[in-house]
């Protein structure tokens, strides 16, 4: 097992133990009754803890969430499989809804921030993703007794997401990490060759919405120069044309990376805007 790495800005590496760290809502806060995964971004070769997730984390709490901030593999380093952050994340969801009741909570959301985003679009949207392998919640009896329960996110809170592995512009870090080496396989003799085109389409979050698809709140900067605004734009049509209950907030400026908001840009605004939109989702 690697051993893992945090930066002195909470960069986080070589992770070879997946976990949750649960934030209780803080006392004096009004209850959401409502849990949110956070997934920090990194381009699926780190997780940035410290701008991303662990803010967020405590920022939610204090608006009365139950959290739980989520270290999960990277691709980058070596596993067999790519899609081991996605399942890691499935298995997160699980985790937390077997956990509804101890802590007092009815749904179960996704927030994710860049990569991360494209983590918690991924299993918004393809719940077939395979997450045996995940290894959250091994060292206890939790993981076989929330084995049953859904993975579907209840919403999905998308920032700066990287959304499609499509092409145009599909040369990000993630997109580099997952599918640089990608070759076409023939997986058995009774089916046909799996091509780049056709991977590329199902690592992205825009090909496979659907109108069971969770609600999604999207936050982008229109002068992003990492993750394509155009992307989370076709998304939010995909959405609408599904009848998926959605938001798209876009941002004059603040670039990539902006976390809980870039000093003296819009961007600072997508933490009431979230809010809103949140009390407005139907209760269940």
């Amino acid at each position: 097992m690697p051993v893992e790495q945090v930066s002195n800005k909470g960069a986080v590496t070589q992770v070879g133990n997946p976990r949750m760290m649960l934030y209780v809502p803080t006392s004096g806060s009004q209850n959401r009754h409502t849990a949110i995964i956070v997934l920090s971004g990194g381009g699926y070769a780190s997780e940035q803890l410290g701008k991303e997730g662990t803010p967020a984390a405590q920022w939610l709490a204090e608006q009365g969430f139950s959290v739980f901030n989520t270290i999960y593999r990277l691709p980058a380093e070596g596993w067999t499989h790519k899609t081991v952050a996605w399942a890691d994340a499935q298995q997160a969801v699980r985790l937390a809804r077997s956990l509804a009741t101890t802590y007092g909570y009815q749904r179960v959301g996704v927030m994710g921030f860049s990569a991360g985003g494209h983590i918690a679009g991924m299993i918004a949207t393809h719940s077939q993703i395979d997450d045996r392998h995940s290894s959250i919640g091994r060292m206890n009896d939790q993981r076989d007794t929330a084995q049953s329960l859904s993975t579907r996110p209840d919403f999905v809170v998308m920032l700066y997401p990287i959304v499609s592995m499509l092409p145009p512009d599909n040369r990000s870090h993630s997109y580099k990490v997952l599918l640089s080496n990608w070759q076409t396989t023939q997986p058995n003799h009774n089916t046909k060759p799996i091509t780049l085109h056709q991977t590329q389409a199902a690592y992205s979050v825009e090909t496979a919405v659907t109108p069971s698809t969770p609600p999604m709140f999207i936050a982008h900067a229109i002068d992003d120069p990492i993750a394509p605004v155009a992307k989370s734009q076709t998304l939010y049509c995909k959405l609408q044309q599904a009848g998926v209950p959605s938001t798209l907030q876009l941002y004059a400026s603040g670039g990539h990376g902006w976390g809980m908001g870039k000093a003296n840009t819009p961007t600072q605004g997508w933490q009431q805007a979230f809010l809103d939109w949140f009390e407005a989702l139907p209760k269940q």
